[in-house]
């Protein structure tokens, strides 16, 4: 299975960007999750998070976006490319704030 995370750090120390493209569901979400869990003890202070070309997405994937703005001390911005049909599960699920 080809890698679909990808972190870089971007400027200042603390600063990071999280690329996901294709794939972003419950077969990998555990993936991310341990990803940006490592930044985090590397004491991230901003994460960029950066979803394009998805083609696979649900609920588990929502549920740590979700989460992730609820982590205290860290400034987490999301880049979400999605294909319209995907955009509008997520808002019609309540998750709105997710897609702006």
């Amino acid at each position: 299975m080809k890698k679909n995370v990808l972190i870089k750090q971007k400027g200042g120390s603390g600063n990071y960007i999280v690329h996901i493209e294709n794939e972003f569901n419950i077969y990998n979400v555990a993936e991310v999750k341990s990803e940006i869990e490592s930044l985090i003890k590397k004491k991230a202070k901003r994460i960029d998070l950066e979803l394009s070309k998805i083609t696979s997405f649900d609920l588990s994937a929502i549920q740590l976006l979700y989460s992730l703005k609820k982590v205290n001390n860290l400034d987490v911005n999301f880049k979400i490319e999605l294909p319209d049909e995907i955009k509008n599960i997520i808002i019609n699920s309540g998750f709105e704030q997710l897609t702006n």
